[in-house]
């Protein structure tokens, strides 16, 4: 998480609604980490690339973005590492979601790991949902119900299905 990538020959397209990226013919991949101070070094899938002081520059100025939007990786955590009654930061993909009513919100939500306590299911029954339900029953072992309140509502009901938070 935070890394930063610069992609060469990706192409953009949109799949059911959504914007994807694949690769194509000659597609590369350069890649930084993000962090303030260490040496702008590339990874790369490809032995030739080009590198310029000005792609210097932007690789600078995106650590700093990063510094000030992006948790420190050692806060964020797996579903599998958490514990009950504490508070985490957890970047996790976004499989469902529905309003339970007006105070609270239903996210489902994986990240790959399955949790080990067991969580509440919240019934779905008289709830308009969004998402692909028969996907979610597929990975039910490892999707999680997180049941959001007060004035993080707003924030919950903007978050767009399938995408990573």
């Amino acid at each position: 998480v935070g890394d930063i990538v610069r992609f060469h020959r990706l192409k953009i397209q949109v799949y059911k609604n959504e914007l994807q990226g694949i690769n194509s013919s000659g597609f590369a991949s350069l890649m930084f980490e993000a962090t303030l101070g260490t040496p702008v070094t590339a990874r790369t899938s490809s032995k030739v690339f080009n590198f310029t002081a000005q792609d210097q520059k932007i690789v600078e100025a995106l650590r700093v973005w990063a510094s000030t939007h992006i948790s420190a990786s050692s806060a964020i955590v797996q579903l599998c590492d958490v514990q009950p009654m504490q508070y985490y930061d957890l970047t996790c993909q976004l499989l469902g979601k529905a309003e339970v009513d007006g105070t609270a919100f239903l996210p489902k939500v994986w990240d790959g790991t399955k949790t080990v306590f067991p969580s509440w299911r919240v019934s779905l029954q008289d709830l308009t949902f969004e998402g692909d339900l028969s996907h979610i029953l597929q990975l039910q072992s490892l999707v999680i119900d997180i049941l959001v309140y007060d004035n993080h509502v707003q924030v919950a009901k903007s978050l767009k299905v399938c995408s990573i938070e």
